[in-house]
Formats: C-alpha cells, structure tokens, sequence
C-alpha cells in the first residue's frame, strides 16, 4: 500500500517542480489583483463614510446657516474629496476593461460624481463678468433656466430629476463639484470683481444664500435681495446632490465588495486582461494630471476645484492613489495600514530590478515635483495664482516632464507584463 502511494504521490511533485514560469505569474496575478480589489472596496468604504458626513453636516448647515455651519459644511467637503480622489486609479482601469450593462450603469455613477467641468449658469446665478465660460443655462419648455430659478418649469428636485436632466441637457448638474458651487460660490476677487489678476481668496458665496425664514436676514443671491423661496430652494438642490453623492459612492463602493462587487471580479476575472487595465489606468491617470497642469490658458473655468481653490490636491492626491496600488498599502481613516500585494512584488519578481528602481524613482521625483503646488497652496498661493508666475510655470514645466517620464517607464512595465504571460 505504501508503494502504491509513493507512486501516486511522485507525478505531484514531479509536476510542481516543473510547473511552467508563466502558470506560476499568472497566479502570482491573480492573487495580487484580488488583494488590490480587496483594498479598492477598502478606500471607496473610507470615501463612502465620508460621504455621509458631508451631507449630515450639510443637513444641519442648510437647517441652521450660520458660519460656523458653512465653514463645518466646506470643511467636510474638503475631507471627503481628499480620501474619494485616492480611487481615480481604479475607475481608469475598469475603463479598460469590458464592460456588461450592469458595470455601464455603474459607470454613470461615476459620471454623477465627479463630472467636471461645470458651467454654473446652469445651476445658479453668476457673476455679469467672469474670468471664463460659465456655461449657459438649462432650457426648459422652450425657455433659459438654472436649477435654482425653475421652480416653476421644473418644481421637483430630487435624484431622479436631476440624473436624468444631467443625460439630457448634457451638463454636470451633480456631484462633487456642484456641491463646491453650492457652497462657495463663483471664485471672484476678494472685491467680487473678476478681473484677470486675482488674489488668493477662494468663492465668496454669502451666508444670505441659504437664510430661508425672515428671522435669520434677507434671503439674497449674491448682491440682489430675493424671495425666501430661493434660498429655500437653493437649500433643496444642496440636499439633494449631496445625498445622490453619499447613495453613488455606496453602489460603487458595493461593486468593489469582494466576491460579489461586479467591479471586484471584472478586474480579477483574467490575470492578463486585469494586470494590463491596471498599468492602463496607471497610465491614463499621469495623462490625465499633465493635462491638468498645462497653462493653455489661465481661466479659472479651466481649473477643476476652481471655486475653493482646491485644485492643488486633484493634482497630487490622484498620485498617490496611484503609489498606493504599486506599492501595496493604503492608510485608512482609522489610521491602520491596510497591507496588499502590490505590483511593486511583481515586476521584482520578474527580475527587473533595475526597472522597478527607475520607477521608483520617477515616482518620488514625480511626487516631489507635484507637491510643490501643495506647498504654494498651503502657505497661500493657490493654483490659479500659480499659473500666472514665472516660478509657478517652471514648476508646471517640471512636472509635467516628470509624468511624461513616467509614462515612458510604464509604457516599459507593460510590455515587461505582456512578455511574462507568453513565456514558458
């Protein structure tokens, strides 16, 4: 009998010893990209909660609009854009993958929350004159409307509405971004004029916005007296984007829940095709930020967190995220680690060290580079005075030779990945 097991036994061994190096990466793959899906749901559960804290604290600002509230309500804002632009990496790379009809839906949320640009005309007053296009209003039964002056053309606001006006008036009507409208405001001069030298104060939307009841002022739309039932209004629309915000971070972060999410298992479905819309998404992301820091023009329309001055971190934070997947770790809200392989193991373990130290290095080159607009920022020169600087410029200049290098190297890992899977 125990010759009869050594027997049967023996081919086992026989065959893991010689188990092919590519059937070896291809699980290597694999069980790194179901890690990287694991922490995926991980960040979009951080964004997710605070998601919730952003329209509580909006909740209990357009109830009681007093300044500590609107400064409690930009605040939260602030926060949940800080962890939300840590995932721009892995919605590029479910952009580059197939997609059934359920992942499409999927990517309508995505759409719904971080759509940029917006054209303000569409959802509120603006300014007469204004550094840039803001857009033009909705029509509606014929006739020109923002979102806040069409009580009558379009009584009803909630979710629904407004996902569906978005579709068809092609404009961003929700999201991130017109949340940041709603409470900061047009970025005019501290004296709201918008002349093309600007200073360094953010929008300057005033707390008469939101008094929707004669006890707490006049309800005002920036410099003109309006009825209360536009600020009541203006309250409304603030709710309800922010509470469509908190229900499309929850889907999407439920398409990364491990095991079920339809995202979790799109991007671990094939080692191949998953490993390559990673790299593909890494890609599109330093493309995407050196389009973004290119001074074609020095509009703040052209900015994307134009109206609190916020730009900078959409600029560095996207980079991180990125650095995040290579090297495998992810700092949570609680402050624990949350530890995964990263594609760092992999192109190590392809012998590539050279490759991976050249990256490595562009990485930390590329992350020096990019913040520095967080430094000018921080210590009170925001991006759109940035790019008005000669100092400012060539630091543009630097980093956006830096991501380009970046990409190249990238462009190099890929192939290295693609060769892995067709070597025996």
């Amino acid at each position: 009998m125990r010759r009869l097991v050594l027997v049967l036994l023996m081919p086992c061994v026989v065959l893991s010893a010689c188990q092919p190096a590519q059937l070896k990466f291809e699980r290597q793959v694999k069980t790194t990209l179901e890690r990287q899906a694991d922490m995926a749901y991980v960040v979009y559960q951080d964004a997710w909660t605070l998601s919730k804290r952003l329209s509580s604290i909006i909740r209990l600002f357009v109830e009681e609009p007093t300044v500590s509230h609107m400064v409690a309500a930009r605040k939260a804002w602030l926060n949940a854009r800080e962890t939300y632009l840590l995932t721009r990496v892995y919605r590029s790379a479910i952009n580059n993958l197939e997609q059934d009809a359920k992942q499409e839906d999927l990517k309508q949320a995505y759409t719904r929350i971080d759509g940029w640009p917006i054209k303000e005309a569409a959802i509120d007053y603006v300014a007469n004159d204004i550094d840039g296009d803001v857009g033009f209003p909705l029509v509606l039964g014929g006739k020109p409307f923002n979102l806040i002056a069409a009580d009558e053309a379009l009584p009803a606001l909630n979710s629904t509405v407004l996902a569906e006006l978005q579709n068809k008036q092609e404009q961003v009507l929700t999201g991130f971004h017109v949340i940041e409208f709603l409470l900061w405001g047009q970025d005019l001069n501290q004296d709201l004029t918008a002349n093309p030298i600007r200073d360094a104060s953010p929008g300057q939307r005033s707390l008469a916005d939101y008094f929707s009841a004669q006890e707490q002022g006049l309800c005002r739309s920036g410099d003109k007296v309006v009825a209360f039932k536009v600020c009541q209004r203006r309250a409304e629309l603030l709710v309800v984007v922010a509470d469509l915000l908190v229900d499309d971070l929850y889907n999407i972060m439920s398409a990364w829940e491990p095991e079920q999410g339809v995202f979790h298992n799109a991007l671990n479905a094939q080692p191949q095709t998953g490993l390559l819309a990673l790299l593909d998404g890494f890609a599109e992301q330093l493309q995407q930020t050196t389009l973004l820091v290119e001074p074609l023009e020095a509009s703040q329309e052209w900015e994307e967190s134009d109206f609190s001055d916020n730009t900078h971190r959409d600029i560095v934070l996207p980079i991180k995220g990125l650095e995040n997947v290579y090297r495998g770790s992810y700092k949570q809200l609680n402050s624990e680690m949350f530890e995964v392989e990263g594609l760092q193991k992999l192109i190590y373990s392809l012998q590539q060290a050279e490759l991976a130290g050249r990256f490595e290095q562009q990485l930390q080159d590329t992350a020096g580079s990019l913040l520095m607009f967080d430094i000018l920022a921080n210590s009170g020169t925001p991006f759109d005075m940035q790019i008005q600087t000669k100092h400012g410029q060539e630091n543009i200049a630097a980093a956006k030779q830096s991501l380009t290098k970046m990409v190249e190297i990238l462009r190099e890992m890929r192939a290295i990945f693609t060769n892995a899977f067709v070597s025996s």
